[in-house]
């Protein structure tokens, strides 16, 4: 469970950051470091990559704490405006309008941090700096659903699609937005991406989409499908997907991870190294078995019997137990 709040000397506040998990505990434990417990559980590095693993997981959960709670902010805003219904709102200076603090908390997820935690984050999100922030942040961002898309400077993904559907009659899904977005000439339409990296990625995400969906996924499945990024495109070995990271939510980031691992359980090093050796003694056997075939091959045409003339030169040999294969 998301931790639930920070004591400092001006009273309680909300757990915001990953240096908030670092101020809280568990059971006598920093939430930080249970955190950390849980990861190296599931994953292995070798000893003398774990300082550098360290670093990176601390940069990828300072980024990964306030995504998290940006998610569940715009879940609990979709489930009160579902429908067409409004709760009750706030209304600032500018005339904008916000779900008011209470309307926040009566949405609380059931397994999200507990009663006091999530009070004090709907009293934080209701603040009007927060809300000034939110507001500035919108102009950047475009939401759907749970997935939320930077511009960078150009149309949002959502924005690309809705602009090529009304200008083609066609939806080209996400994943012909992004695409779309990563020409080289736009307009052209020669089918060059703006570099070879993007290509290549794209080349793969094709084949990957071909495999799972058959020929015609481009029709019958235009949106960007995050499993199929995540095997076909590299996986996630910096915390991102290789192609359209901001177009998949974590959500639906973390239940692929998931997926993935309850389907290719950990192989231990001891179990690789036996299967090393496994597949070792096959090739060493049936390489000893083309040999006798061999040897069985010349003494067949010297006119000789094989089995008694190994028995005769191998005294060590009992032939009760060790069985020669057939000749070819």
């Amino acid at each position: 469970m998301y931790p639930d709040v920070v004591d400092t000397i001006n009273g309680m506040k909300p757990v915001l950051s990953w240096e908030d998990f670092k101020k809280t505990s568990t059971n006598g434990i920093s939430n930080d470091k249970r955190v950390l417990a849980e990861f190296w559980w599931r994953f292995k590095c070798l000893p003398e990559h774990r300082e550098e693993a360290d670093e990176v997981l601390e940069l990828k959960f300072k980024n990964i704490v306030p995504k998290m709670l940006s998610e569940q902010k715009q879940a609990v805003m979709k489930n009160l405006y579902r429908d067409g219904n409004v709760p009750p709102e706030d209304v600032d200076k500018q005339g904008n309008r916000w779900p008011t603090k209470e309307a926040l908390i009566s949405a609380k997820p059931r397994d999200f941090t507990t009663d006091e935690g999530w009070r004090l984050l709907c009293e934080h999100w209701s603040t009007p700096e927060f809300r000034k922030s939110s507001r500035n942040g919108s102009i950047n961002r475009q939401s759907k659903g749970e997935e939320m898309f930077h511009r960078g400077g150009s149309r949002s993904l959502p924005a690309t699609r809705q602009f090529l559907a009304l200008k083609t009659g066609v939806d080209p899904g996400l994943g012909g937005a992004w695409l779309h977005n990563h020409e080289l000439n736009r307009g052209i339409n020669d089918g060059r991406l703006c570099n070879q990296s993007a290509t290549d990625k794209w080349a793969q995400y094709e084949e990957g989409m071909e495999k799972k969906h058959g020929p015609n996924w481009k029709v019958e499945h235009p949106d960007l499908d995050g499993a199929v990024i995540y095997e076909s495109v590299g996986r996630m070995p910096h915390g991102k997907l290789a192609i359209a990271d901001g177009a998949i939510s974590i959500t639906e980031k973390e239940a692929i991870k998931t997926r993935k691992r309850s389907a290719q359980p950990y192989a231990t090093a001891r179990e690789k190294r036996l299967e090393r050796d496994n597949e070792q003694l096959r090739n060493e056997n049936s390489a000893l078995q083309e040999v006798q075939r061999v040897l069985r091959a010349l003494v067949a045409k010297g006119g000789m019997d094989y089995d008694a003339l190994a028995q005769g030169t191998t005294t060590n040999l009992k032939q009760s137990k060790i069985k020669f294969g057939n000749a070819a």
